[in-house]
């Protein structure tokens, strides 16, 4: 039971990961977007703060989300030691 819990958790922390992975590629391609429209003029330098901030807030869950995804499967591998992800 303990490994199947284990299990379960990898493959939940995985798909997090997997998620904020694709949220991150929109976010570049978004700060893409706003240095493109600070360079012409067309943002307010605060404007573009708030992007960078909303971007610092997704690294951060990103990093949380990769340590959450290595002590899944580190669980995993105490439980089933052949085990492979």
């Amino acid at each position: 039971a303990n490994a199947l819990t284990a299990i379960v958790n990898w493959q939940a922390a995985k798909k997090v990961a997997q998620l904020l992975s694709v949220r991150e590629n929109q976010l570049q391609t978004l700060v893409g977007i706003i240095e493109d429209k600070r360079k012409a003029g067309l943002l307010e330098p605060l404007d573009a703060e708030l992007v960078y901030l909303n971007l610092s807030q997704v690294f951060s869950e990103i990093s949380e989300s990769q340590i959450a995804l290595k002590n899944a499967e580190v669980n995993v591998q105490e439980l089933l030691p052949d085990w492979t992800p």
